[in-house]
């Protein structure tokens, strides 16, 4: 499933829709109401310690893997995720992005245990990190999420470099041979006004949270979103 999106990306902006956003009482109404149009599901997870606050955690995370096909990606902003891995695994991740900030060593060791169990491999680099700080891990990833706000926080306005961070990455990806093997994706700020300069500098994903659950006319924004053109795609 995941490879159909390599394909589609070419054509189209994916849609790696935020459940952060949905109801959280009733996520099932929440995965029905977007299922149709989402690409894949972004799953936020919180330690308390890498970001402030606790977010999505494993048995949750398997009570909507239950209830949709939709390929899960686990977001996990986490100082030591490698312990908890295989209760993500399990609970139907089919990719499980960290974060570059954790250093060479700890990341090392978390590649090669997803790459062990056939899962897709994210790469999450915060505002504050050098983009070029991915580029040793072209060969060993699926997928870069591109933070376009701190992360942790929901609700707050966008960096205002974060399309040139996208357009400098994806040139990069591209001089490495990678653009076409490596889904770039931005989350954080996913608003109107801000996802025409992201597509066009070279997004091939954006995370939308309360932009597709706040739509009074969801099939009209995602019309519109899928319509977005890339210039350097």
């Amino acid at each position: 499933m995941l490879q159909d999106l390599y394909k589609i990306k070419e054509s189209r902006m994916l849609l790696d829709v935020s459940l952060w956003s949905g109801d959280l009482v009733n996520m099932e109404a929440s995965i029905r109401k977007t299922e149709s149009i989402a690409d894949m599901y972004h799953l936020d997870v919180a330690d308390a310690h890498f970001v402030p606050g606790l977010l999505f955690f494993p048995d949750f995370i398997k009570a909507i893997d239950q209830k949709t096909n939709i390929p899960l990606n686990c977001h996990l902003m986490m100082e030591d995720p490698y312990p908890t891995l295989d209760d993500f695994i399990d609970a139907g991740a089919d990719i499980v992005t960290v974060h570059v900030e954790l250093g060479k060593e700890k990341l090392e060791k978390i590649i090669a245990y997803l790459k062990s169990k056939k899962v897709a491999v994210g790469l999450c680099i915060t505002v504050e990190t050098d983009v070029h700080a991915l580029v040793p891990y072209f060969s060993q990833i699926d997928h870069i999420l591109l933070m376009g706000t701190r992360i942790g926080i929901k609700g707050v306005g966008q960096d205002e470099n974060t399309p040139m961070r996208v357009k400098v990455l994806k040139h990069l990806l591209e001089e490495a041979g990678y653009a076409e093997k490596i889904i770039l994706s931005v989350d954080g700020g996913i608003r109107q006004h801000t996802v025409p300069e992201l597509r066009k500098n070279g997004a091939d994903m954006v995370t939308p949270g309360s932009l597709v659950f706040g739509s009074e006319n969801l099939d009209e924004t995602v019309a519109w979103l899928k319509s977005l053109a890339c210039e350097v795609c």
